[in-house]
C-alpha cells in the first residue's frame, strides 16, 4: 500500500494551508464597510475563499493557481505571516489562526 504524505488534490478540490480566519456575518460586515462590498480593495497578499469561507494569507496550495508550494517555512517567516494578516485585517493577532484543508478550485 502507498500513503501520499503531499498534498492530494483532483480535478474540484485543493488542499491548502492559510494563515486567517473564517468568515461569519460579523466579520463580513466588518470587511465589507472598510474594502467595499466584493472585498475589491483587499490589501495585496490576502485573498478570500470559498468553501470553507476564509480570508488571509495561502502559505502552500496543492493547486497550480499561482500559490507558491511550500513544504516548509520557519517560525520567524509564519510570525510575520500572521502579523501581516492581522495588521491587513485590523483584527487582534489572537483571533488569526493557521488553517488547513481542501476548497473548491
Amino acid at each position: 500500500m502507498k500513503l501520499k504524505c503531499d498534498f492530494v488534490t483532483n480535478s474540484s478540490s485543493c488542499s491548502f494551508v492559510m494563515v486567517g480566519m473564517e468568515l461569519n456575518d460579523s466579520l463580513s460586515d466588518k470587511l465589507k464597510q472598510k474594502f467595499g462590498e466584493d472585498f475589491y480593495n483587499l490589501p495585496k497578499g490576502i485573498d478570500v475563499i470559498s468553501e470553507p469561507d476564509m480570508i488571509g494569507q495561502f502559505i502552500a496550495s496543492g493547486s497550480s493557481d499561482g500559490y507558491d508550494d511550500v513544504s516548509s517555512i520557519d517560525f520567524v517567516k509564519l510570525r510575520e505571516v500572521f502579523d501581516f494578516v492581522s495588521q491587513s485585517l485590523e483584527v487582534d493577532l489572537s483571533e488569526v489562526k493557521l488553517h488547513s484543508g481542501t476548497r473548491m478550485c
